[in-house]
């Protein structure tokens, strides 16, 4: 054989792939497995005992085809038309749209890509683990880099006891599936809740196409190492999960989430602080505050409102940050940390709920929150240490 043809054997493919179409083309199933065994059922130094398939995070996509017997390298020359060859479903259509050559020629393991066109698309590597098997790395990048694909190995054999030929496939039928990437979760900031039991809003999907096997939502106190598992699902999309607090808890939580092909996923972490209601024992209240005219909205369905310019309400806490909610009403009122200078709070006119309208900083020490009205009628609603 000619140098040019060992660099493009694009017309063996096209007789190869024909042999393989008319003998073995079955129509697409699915089998989700991490090695792929086939039955001892063609003769021939190549025929399939079984199939694994493994990834990392980076880096080429690799099979590792093991046969019933030994073989050498010139099994599998080109010379002779006998070749592993691998499709690839890649986009999740009814059929292959990349093909990979396992060959030997002058000597050399070769691997060749090819889009179904024929046109050569790159070359990944092959070594020899032993006599009975051969390991296929091919890089991501010929085949588009893709989220998962659907792929099937043909063996085709020209030889003692296969004169005419012998083609073996696997998986048996259908098609087999490598998921490369685990399920995504969306995982934005969760609100300020209205009350102690407040819902955790994610979503999960499977890009990989082997499918959800499930989801977990762990949670903590802030502060602790071990997380606690909350709920479990198998259900893909956006999901809501009610979770219950007390005043004053601060709480972490994950997801985390796996496919049918082992993959596993860990969302960002996200905090749930329950705010300190205006009704906790802890606030110390002077001057003339009204109790009646809450809504539902309000945090725990409570509201403290003053138009008393001499009104003020304190709070012992510890945290990093200490904030105020509200009920919007254009109400003005300041705070001082400690007694240090008062500081004015965001005035809101609408009828905003569990609106934070100060926030500020502090060291991990106790500390004495004093919030004071200065004008309007001002809704308080509680504090949110962080």
């Amino acid at each position: 054989m000619t140098e040019e043809c060992t660099r493009n054997p694009a017309w063996w493919f096209v007789a190869a792939f024909g042999v393989i179409v008319a003998v073995a083309l079955a129509v697409p199933g699915l089998a989700r497995a991490a090695t792929i065994s086939d039955p001892d059922d063609v003769h021939g130094k190549l025929d399939i005992a079984s199939v694994t398939q493994e990834h990392g995070a980076t880096g080429p996509v690799v099979h590792t085809i093991t046969t019933y017997g030994p073989w050498r390298g010139r099994a599998i020359s080109i010379h002779r038309g006998s070749a592993f060859l691998i499709d690839f479903d890649t986009a999740g259509g009814i059929r292959a749209e990349r093909f990979a050559i396992v060959y030997r020629s002058h000597g050399i393991l070769r691997v060749a890509v090819f889009a179904r066109s024929g046109r050569e698309l790159g070359f990944g590597s092959a070594t020899r683990p032993n006599l009975r098997s051969i390991r296929v790395s091919i890089p991501r990048t010929l085949l588009g880099k893709p989220n998962g694909y659907r792929w099937r190995l043909f063996s085709v054999y020209f030889g003692a006891g296969c004169r005419a030929g012998c083609v073996d496939r696997a998986p048996d039928s259908g098609q087999a599936i490598h998921d490369l990437t685990a399920p995504a979760v969306t995982f934005p900031k969760q609100g300020l809740p209205a009350s102690t039991t407040t819902a955790v809003h994610f979503a999960v999907i499977d890009k990989g196409h082997s499918g959800l096997a499930g989801w977990t939502l762990q949670a903590r106190n802030v502060g602790d190492a071990a997380w606690t598992d909350v709920a479990s699902g198998s259900a893909s999309g956006t999901q809501s999960v009610n979770v219950t607090g007390a005043e004053g808890d601060r709480r972490q939580f994950q997801v985390v989430a796996s496919d049918q092909a082992g993959n596993v996923s860990t969302s960002r972490m996200r905090r749930i602080t329950f705010p300190f209601d205006d009704g906790n024992a802890g606030m110390t209240y002077t001057g003339t505050w009204a109790t009646t005219g809450a809504e539902a909205l309000d945090y725990l369905g409570t509201l403290h409102t003053s138009s008393d310019t001499t009104a003020t309400v304190s709070s012992s806490f510890q945290g990093s940050s200490v904030s105020v909610i509200a009920r919007g009403s254009c109400g003005a009122a300041s705070v001082a940390i400690d007694g240090g200078a008062a500081q004015p709070v965001t005035q809101l006119c609408g009828n905003e709920h569990r609106a934070i309208v100060f926030t500020a900083p502090v060291d991990a020490n106790p500390h004495v929150l004093t919030l004071t009205i200065t004008g309007g009628t001002f809704g308080f609603d509680g504090i949110v240490v962080r």
